[in-house]
């Protein structure tokens, strides 16, 4: 059976693909409309055995559940790493295409994760939609203080989102259009801050179908909202094969470059990655070292601060420990136990 090794350009409108053998010569290619139809209709005859690879992006989740039953090999890679095409003076969609089947031939690639499964998808929209709604809350309260500070007010903490001291704060502004702006602007907030209850109750509620949460539920300073992002962004445990890939995809593995035997510039933490799981393991950390008991991971920050001296590295590597548990506990399907030997992941 011929082997063809395919690269398609995912568009909003179009979407291009062009197909290479083994020995990297274009053989096919075609343009069709974005949609399930077109892409069904476009892949469903090509001859031989088809390898396929696109980059990530808004549609390649949806795409790589379409096509997947369709070819012998779905491939989804990272286009940060693809400076072969994005830095390319020459550039249209055929070209793009090309690339990513010759990449796609000699396995120059970075692949992302996806998953096949639709009910995980949308969980992870959820768990994302609510995420977006608290962003536009934070960001809105800060628009709000930053009004009141135009007009020489300054407010401490919560103060002006109180039930009881809207009306004060408000009625310290003399100027009626300020006011008037203010007003809305906490209109606003009250929407926002409903649809993020809903969107809440929501997520909660689909969690309850995931088992592994309600585990994850008991672990210290975790609860439900955390361990639902968790999951939503992990998605499985077995797509990292160590706790160090883990950790990398989080924002917490070490990036030491060197050229020749000799570093280039300091070691640092990785940046080319999921920034919500780092959030998720740091807002793990600072409630579970508020809780009166003594717990695992407060001993995992006090073992490591004694042997660092340095409180960024405690918590880093206490964070790095969080995600490690988690993901423990997901894989082998315990229960969290607060024993440092036995939770060793």
């Amino acid at each position: 059976m011929k082997l063809l090794y395919v690269g398609m350009d995912l568009g909003s409108k179009v979407c291009v693909w062009v197909a290479v053998n083994s020995d990297g010569k274009q053989v096919l290619w075609s343009e069709f409309k974005t949609s399930e139809k077109g892409m069904i209709d476009s892949f469903k005859d090509i001859p031989g055995e088809v390898h396929l690879m696109f980059e990530e992006c808004e549609l390649s989740s949806w795409a790589f559940r379409v096509l997947k039953p369709l070819v012998k090999e779905v491939v989804v890679c990272d286009p940060v790493r693809n400076a072969w095409i994005a830095k390319a003076s020459n550039k249209n969609d055929r070209v793009d295409a090309g690339k990513l089947a010759e990449m796609l031939r000699v396995n120059s690639y970075k692949p992302v994760y996806n998953t096949t499964d639709d009910w995980m998808c949308g969980f992870k929209r959820a768990v994302k939609q609510e995420m977006e709604l608290t962003g536009k809350i934070k960001k809105l309260k800060s628009q709000i203080k930053s009004q009141y500070r135009r007009e020489g007010l300054h407010f401490a903490g919560k103060t002006p989102f109180y039930k009881s001291k809207i009306e004060e704060c408000l009625g310290q502004v003399t100027d009626d259009v300020v006011q008037d702006l203010l007003a809305q602007n906490y209109r606003i907030l009250i929407v926002l801050e409903k649809e993020r209850t809903l969107g809440r109750k929501r997520v909660q509620s689909l969690s309850q179908k995931i088992t592994v949460i309600q585990a994850m539920e008991k672990v210290p300073g975790v609860g439900n909202v955390l361990a639902s992002r968790f999951v939503a962004y992990v998605q499985t445990p077995h797509r990292f094969p160590t706790k160090r890939g883990l950790w990398r995809y989080s924002r917490l593995g070490i990036v030491n470059r060197s050229s020749d035997g000799n570093p280039i510039g300091r070691k640092r933490l990785e940046r080319r990655a999921n920034g919500t799981l780092k959030d998720v393991s740091r807002k793990i950390f600072q409630a579970a070292m508020k809780c009166k008991e003594d717990n695992l991971f407060k001993r995992s920050y006090m073992s490591s601060l004694s042997r660092t001296k340095d409180n960024t590295h405690a918590r880093l590597n206490t964070q790095r420990k969080i995600l490690a548990v988690l993901r423990a506990m997901w894989r082998d399907k315990t229960e969290y136990r607060d024993d440092i030997d036995l939770m060793r992941a």
